[in-house]
C-alpha cells in the first residue's frame, strides 16, 4: 500500500482510498444525517442544511462535489471545472459532460479501429496475370 495525502484532511494514510478511514466514516455519517433532513426538507439551501444538521459546510461542499447530495434551487454554490458554470453538484455542468462523453466515445472508437488487425489484400486479375501457372502433363 502507498503513503497518500486525505482529500478531505491533507493527513497521510496508507490504504486505496482518496480518503483516510477517519474521513471515510465520519463522511458518511455526515451523508447520513445530511440525507435524512434532506428527504424532510426538499428546498433548503446550504446555510440552512448546516445550521439544522450542524454539518460543516465544507463537507456539505465535499458531499455535493462528490455527487453523492444536490440541493434544488440554489445551483450557485458550486460551479463547472471546465467552463464555470452553475451546478447543484458533482464537477462538471450537462453541457460540459455530453461534450466529455462525445469526447471519450470518438476517442474510444479512433482506438479499437486502429487496434484492429489489418485486412487480407485480395488478389487483383492483373496480379493473377503475373504469377506462374504450373500445367499438369498427362
Amino acid at each position: 500500500m502507498d503513503l497518500k495525502t486525505c482529500k478531505f484532511c491533507k493527513k497521510s494514510f496508507r490504504g486505496f482510498s482518496a480518503l483516510c478511514p477517519t474521513c471515510v466514516q465520519q463522511l458518511d455519517d455526515k451523508y447520513v444525517t445530511v440525507r435524512n433532513f434532506l428527504d424532510r426538507n426538499e428546498n433548503c439551501n446550504i446555510s440552512r442544511l448546516a445550521e439544522e444538521t450542524e454539518v460543516d459546510e465544507k463537507s456539505l461542499l465535499y458531499l455535493m462535489r462528490e455527487g453523492r447530495i444536490a440541493l434544488r434551487g440554489e445551483s450557485s454554490v458550486l460551479s463547472c471545472l471546465k467552463c464555470g458554470a452553475a451546478i447543484s453538484s458533482g464537477r462538471y455542468c450537462d453541457k460540459c459532460k455530453g461534450n466529455l462523453m462525445q469526447t471519450l466515445e470518438s476517442t474510444r472508437s479512433a482506438l479499437e479501429s486502429s487496434l484492429k488487425p489489418p485486412q487480407p489484400k485480395q488478389a487483383d486479375s492483373a496480379g493473377d496475370r503475373n504469377k506462374m501457372h504450373i500445367l499438369k502433363e498427362e
